[in-house]
């Protein structure tokens, strides 16, 4: 049941931020009908609460992210750090959604050197970072308990 709400709430969140991203809302409703139909969201729905979980907050980082970048605000950004090491601690590869949210900032900003530099730039330096780091040294400390166990294939 848990991770039907868990799914349900992807699919709403993937809505909603593919209708910002894309100012269209039959092209949020295609995408969300793409994500509903896909085999391997069907899988994860039901069999795997970990993936499910973290594709949920992968899609939340990048719907809070986006709203970041046209409102600002701090408690947006928080919420897009704490989603986003959410997910990249359930499942590491999810980290990896930092790519679009640098993306879609330099793409915004025209990628000019010196908008670089300033503005929210910086706060996606230390967003990444800050998350970065809770992210890998768990991971780390992971590591070592499989090593220290002996569990190691």
């Amino acid at each position: 049941m848990f991770s039907l709400l868990l799914s349900t709430l992807g699919i709403i969140t993937l809505f909603f931020f593919l209708r910002d991203f894309a100012r269209d809302s039959f092209f949020a409703l295609a995408g969300d009908w793409c994500l509903t139909c896909s085999p391997d969201f069907f899988y994860h729905s039901i069999n795997a609460l970990p993936d499910i979980a973290a594709l949920t907050a992968a899609i939340g980082v990048c719907y809070t992210f986006l709203r970041w970048t046209y409102r600002g605000g701090r408690r947006l950004f928080i919420f897009t750090l704490l989603l986003l090491t959410l997910a990249g601690l359930i499942k590491i590869q999810y980290f990896m959604i930092t790519a679009f949210m640098a993306g879609t900032l330099l793409n915004m900003q025209k990628v000019s050197f010196q908008n670089l530099l300033r503005g929210k730039m910086l706060s996606l330096i230390l967003l990444c970072s800050i998350s970065g780091i809770i992210v890998l040294s768990w991971y780390v400390r992971v590591r070592h308990m499989i090593a220290q166990s002996g569990l190691f294939d």
